[in-house]
């Protein structure tokens, strides 16, 4: 996981794309969006954070998602 908690889609044919699920009780759901080209069975990673005093999540990317 480190070193792919950023959006990233500067290589259009693996973007890595991490989407809100939910946030419920002071946790905060994520999980990474799978590519086009995904099999049925595959399932996307989910990550529950639980937040904290001392700020919130950030998801950063470096520029805005265009979906198809």
């Amino acid at each position: 996981m480190r070193g792919k908690e950023d959006t990233d889609i500067s290589n259009p044919n693996q973007p890595r794309v991490w989407r809100i699920l939910l946030e419920r009780g002071g946790w905060i759901y994520l999980f990474q969006a799978l590519p086009a080209n995904a099999k049925a069975n595959e399932h996307p990673l989910v990550l529950a954070i639980q937040q904290g005093e001392k700020g919130h999540i950030l998801i950063r990317s470096p520029e805005v998602f265009k979906s198809k």
